[in-house]
């Protein structure tokens, strides 16, 4: 426990969530814009979300950014980078499930239990890349 930094997780966490959210609100008024453009109605952009393009990118995006915050996570904590990668993507597993259960008409089930299984690796592998990047890249 000693070796946990509690910053380090908390930015980490952040940037996978936060980069996940602004993300998703981006793309969504990318698709409003472009599908208004084509001539498309409010019925046709209400429904864009159930899409299985949506449904596939989101997760494969939020797992991107879990990566992404498990490699700031490690990069900041400067010492068991990979450990605390994994309680980055613990917590972040964790608020998955809370939005899953408040949110249920999300892009599936299977989809988002395949999503949640690979969250906590996917943190890890960012903690990974940090102490491989650590050789070329000195921390400051």
């Amino acid at each position: 426990m000693k070796d946990l930094n509690v910053k380090a997780i908390l930015i980490g966490f952040l940037v996978d969530i936060g980069g996940t959210f602004a993300f998703s609100m981006v793309f969504g008024i990318i698709a409003a814009v472009l599908l208004f453009a084509a001539g498309r109605d409010i019925k046709e952009l209400e429904e864009f979300p159930k899409t299985d393009a949506f449904r596939i990118l989101m997760p494969v995006v939020g797992i991107m950014f879990t990566v992404l915050g498990g490699f700031i996570t490690g990069r900041i904590a400067k010492k068991a980078a990979i450990k605390n990668a994994f309680v980055m993507g613990l917590a972040s597993a964790l608020f998955g499930v809370s939005t899953i259960l408040f949110y249920p008409a999300g892009a599936g089930l299977w989809l988002e239990s395949a999503s949640l299984l690979l969250t906590i690796s996917a943190s890890m592998l960012g903690g990974y890349l940090c102490t491989k990047v650590e050789r070329y890249v000195p921390k400051q």
